[in-house]
């Protein structure tokens, strides 16, 4: 698949912070993909175009056909910092279609995981629910605009609390 189509990761890739993103897509109007948080944090994408409101059947359709790689296959993961889910993978090398992706993500991922930046909290849980994690236990979070983070265009940004 990499010789067939060496860019589909930029493909998939949201334009605003770069993670690979999975169907439905939503696109800005001048058809940049963006992911999940940043279409709900950001008004616009990083382009300053604003997000479409319906995603893009036939994007959904071609990108649904093909095979990708997990996005978090080249993360390093100490033994220490993973999650205890029976039947974690290593994905480094392997082809996933979108569903068994989204699977892969939700239940067997080794390379899954993140720890919170913020001081003393010490959560570790997997990359795509952090988020949630920010905003209950530290959130709620001021969204920026695209204009706010010009020093870092291709970053996702938040305002965190101090306490």
């Amino acid at each position: 698949m990499e010789h067939l189509c060496p860019e589909i990761h930029r493909l998939v890739a949201c334009f605003t912070c770069g993670s690979q993103t999975l169907p439905p897509y939503r696109l800005c109007v001048e058809a940049h993909v963006g992911c999940p948080p940043c279409i709900k944090y950001l008004s616009r994408c990083a382009c300053g175009c604003h997000f479409l409101r319906r995603s893009n059947t036939t994007f959904n359709w071609l990108v649904s056909a093909i095979k990708l790689q997990c996005k978090y296959r080249v993360n390093y993961v100490d033994d220490d910092r993973r999650l205890s889910i029976p039947g974690q993978v290593d994905c480094t090398n392997r082809w996933f279609s979108v569903q068994e992706l989204r699977d892969h993500y939700l239940t067997s991922c080794a390379k899954n995981v993140f720890t919170c930046p913020l001081q003393n909290c010490g959560r570790v849980d997997r990359v795509d629910t952090i988020t949630d994690h920010y905003e209950k236990a530290h959130g709620p979070f001021e969204s920026l605009s695209p204009s706010d983070y010009h020093q870092a265009p291709n970053c996702v940004m938040f305002k965190l609390p101090t306490k």
